[in-house]
């Protein structure tokens, strides 16, 4: 779009506007909207309400013919990737089933806790660097296909704490995925698919899909990224009601845990109905919830005790109560907390939207921690969770580790120097000198620092 002042343009939130100037070679022009508001916006979010001057005809590109990628290139490309990843102490999404090791126990306990519908929760506890995260990210592909929805969520004291379920709820929508035969899907299609079939009339919030499916600003508000409690039209303005009526509104507060919850489970419901086995949720960092306040991890808490009893079926959710009957013999809650509840107090939202829920949830975090203590101590808690804690892994592990970590390197640059390097070689240097916090995350950096010493000595 050539960018001309007093250019008539439109924006689907801010409406009709005049083009003033433009920066950044014209990718961000500064339109003058109506009320006298100047505002910087993406050129490609604009559409011209007028035709627009005629500019000279660039002469026509000859499209260059695509190369071939050979399969040894892909495979040189997959290694560096990892090995860059490696340099940072972390492993990329799609390369953690290829680069996991010593925690087959742990996997073969999953793969059997993922058919125990009575058992919500798989705790997954170690020291900081023990591979936590490595091994959330192999359950996310792992739980996928299993023909299960994934959805992983990482803790944070900032921008994702447990007393901002919004937050929680926003980080496990955007990694949101399913299995559609061979293709991998997120939350949009599984919505779309789901209101096709006549799935969503009941769901509070979902039955508003129909009819406002095409509408950036009902995405964005559905999803949890939108700062609004009300999903907006394209002129700014609250959406409240749709074809599916009353449109009820998604609280920023510690005290909407209820609201989340019953998204959640409604998701996983919704799954059980399209012939998936359930939703697996992924939380990642739970140890940060003893970070914040005592009133905030209450909160916390009401957030994931209310995920828990969702995830058992609870049929006191379905009602609203803040003191389900269930929590008797689960004793979930501290003996002086209810759940919190946020909504119309005509008709509250419950925690649980219909029954069976089909969610299965695993928790990491560190030894020591509240979660870690809770499920630790309590035996009504430990029945309601497998515990694996993830050992340091022995000495022949990390030789394997680090024989597996000079395969990816030689096959990354085929670099002529490190051809004569053995894995002893890499153990008598790296391996031998570390001992306690970190160790593998410090081993894994430290190995591939060697090599980069060797190879550009």
């Amino acid at each position: 779009m050539l960018a001309v002042s007093g250019l008539r343009v439109r924006h689907p939130r801010y409406g009709e506007g005049e083009v003033q100037k433009e920066r950044h070679k014209g990718f961000e022009l500064l339109v003058l909207f109506p009320q006298g508001k100047k505002i910087w916006v993406r050129r490609d979010d604009l559409v011209i309400s007028e035709p627009e001057p005629q500019a000279r005809p660039a002469p026509p590109k000859v499209a260059k013919p695509a190369k071939d990628v050979k399969p040894e290139d892909r495979t040189r490309l997959e290694a560096r990737r990892l090995i860059e990843a490696l340099r940072l102490g972390t492993v990329p999404p799609d390369l953690v089933e290829k680069f996991t090791y010593g925690r087959q126990e742990e996997i073969a306990r999953f793969g059997r806790w993922l058919d125990e519908p009575e058992t919500p929760v798989y705790l997954v506890v170690g020291e900081p660097g023990a591979g936590k995260t490595q091994l959330l990210s192999y359950f996310y592909w792992l739980g996928l296909k299993q023909r299960f929805a994934v959805a992983l969520a990482e803790v944070d004291p900032l921008e994702r704490p447990l007393h901002k379920p919004k937050n929680v709820y926003a980080g496990f929508v955007s990694t949101f995925r399913w299995r559609d035969g061979d293709k991998d899907r997120g939350f949009r299609d599984f919505l779309k698919l789901a209101d096709q079939r006549g799935l969503l009339e009941e769901h509070r919030y979902f039955c508003h899909v129909r009819g406002l499916e095409d509408e950036e600003g009902f995405w964005h508000w559905l999803e949890g990224s939108s700062g609004a409690s009300l999903p907006l039209d394209p002129e700014g303005m609250k959406v409240k009601e749709s074809a599916g009526g009353f449109i009820p509104a998604m609280y920023w507060d510690a005290a909407s845990a209820n609201i989340y919850v019953y998204l959640l489970s409604g998701l996983g419901w919704i799954a059980g109905k399209l012939g998936l086995r359930g939703l697996l949720l992924l939380l990642d960092e739970l140890e940060l919830l003893d970070t914040v306040t005592a009133v905030r991890q209450g909160k916390g808490w009401s957030f994931l005790d209310g995920l828990v009893l969702a995830a058992l079926n609870c049929t006191s959710l379905t009602l609203c109560e803040r003191w389900p009957a269930e929590l008797n013999d689960a004793v979930l809650l501290y003996s002086k907390r209810v759940l919190l509840y946020r909504g119309a107090v005509r008709m509250p939202v419950p925690y649980l939207f219909k029954l069976p829920s089909n969610l299965k949830i695993v928790m990491a975090t560190t030894p020591g921690s509240e979660v870690a203590v809770r499920y630790e101590t309590k035996p009504q808690r430990q029945a309601l969770a497998i515990r694996v804690t993830l050992d340091p892994l022995s000495q022949t592990e990390l030789e394997g580790l680090g024989r597996s970590i000079l395969e990816w390197y030689a096959r990354a640059y085929d670099s002529r120097s490190i051809r004569g390097v053995r894995p002893e070689d890499v153990m008598s240097v790296v391996g031998n000198q570390l001992s306690g916090y970190d160790r593998v995350r410090r081993f894994v950096k430290g190995v591939v620092e060697f090599l980069d010493i060797r190879s550009f000595a």
